[in-house]
């Protein structure tokens, strides 16, 4: 188990850990925040889709994700192919479990896609629990461990995701997403109709949403660097030109490319 501190969420608190190695090829992260703000104070800050999706167990003040707000309980949040605003205030304390692309399957009974976009009240008694569990405990260690226990009890084996989706994920972030799907199915010699399919099963969004979040995900990494003019940027991603960056940009994101620099550069 290894703790990331993101230094740019030091504010709120925030600690990332790795789960159990064997749970590592599903799983992303499990992260923790917990801090309680000065009075009148507001966070917000911008999450963006990278084609997995997770759990939130808040057990502190409601958390507010765009025009959803959350009290207290244990949710499972669905893919996405939009960023979204989380926004905090008074006592923050809540945990997340963050699977990789194709890693929910495992653990999911229903298709992904028709979790696609959505906060969804957990039905599942043992991860219900947990938030119970978080509420009294404070060490972190025990926390990450409660969790491994439980995910290991609820993976099925059984499950398993097709060769050829993980295949089109590989492919589609060494071609930074700018494949075309028509190309993408051609190299993995499948019918463009599976491949939509076999995505919304173990993934949850299609081929075209899932590259579009890998190259906007690129995209906002040139973003934060000032050396990167928006027409090159736009340019060395594949976009017919400006204008269409900023569309695709802004259809994800939420924000113009110009304005993510600004607020970029202010968190500086």
């Amino acid at each position: 188990m290894s703790d990331n501190r993101t230094t740019d969420l030091d504010h709120l608190g925030f600690r990332k850990y790795m789960p159990a190695p064997s749970l590592a090829d599903y799983i992303e992260s499990y992260w923790f925040m917990n801090v309680r703000c000065e009075p009148g104070s507001v966070f917000s800050e911008l999450l963006h889709p990278d084609g997995g999706m997770g759990f939130v167990f808040n057990y502190g003040s409601p958390l507010k994700f765009d025009d959803e707000l959350l009290m207290g309980g244990a949710f499972l949040n669905g893919p996405c192919n939009q960023s979204m605003c989380l926004t905090m205030a008074d006592k923050i304390n809540a945990v997340g479990i963050r699977f990789k692309p194709a890693g929910a399957h495992h653990f999911m009974a229903m298709p992904l896609n028709e979790l696609k976009n959505s906060f969804i009240p957990c039905a599942d008694k043992k991860l219900c629990n947990l938030n119970d569990y978080f509420y009294n405990e404070t060490n972190d260690l025990k926390k990450v461990q409660a969790i491994d226990s439980v995910m290991f009890t609820l993976f099925a084996t059984e499950k398993q995701v097709s060769s050829l989706t993980l295949k089109a994920l590989t492919i589609v972030k060494q071609h930074k997403g700018m494949l075309e799907i028509n190309k993408l199915a051609s190299l993995l010699d499948a019918n463009q109709r599976k491949l939509e399919r076999v995505f919304k099963l173990h993934i949850g969004v299609s081929p075209a949403e899932y590259s579009s979040v890998i190259k906007i995900s690129h995209a906002r990494t040139r973003l934060k660097n000032s050396v990167y003019a928006l027409s090159d940027i736009s340019f060395d991603l594949g976009f017919y030109d400006q204008a269409h960056f900023s569309r695709q940009f802004k259809s994800v994101v939420g924000i113009s490319p110009g304005a993510y620099r600004q607020q970029a550069q202010l968190k500086r």
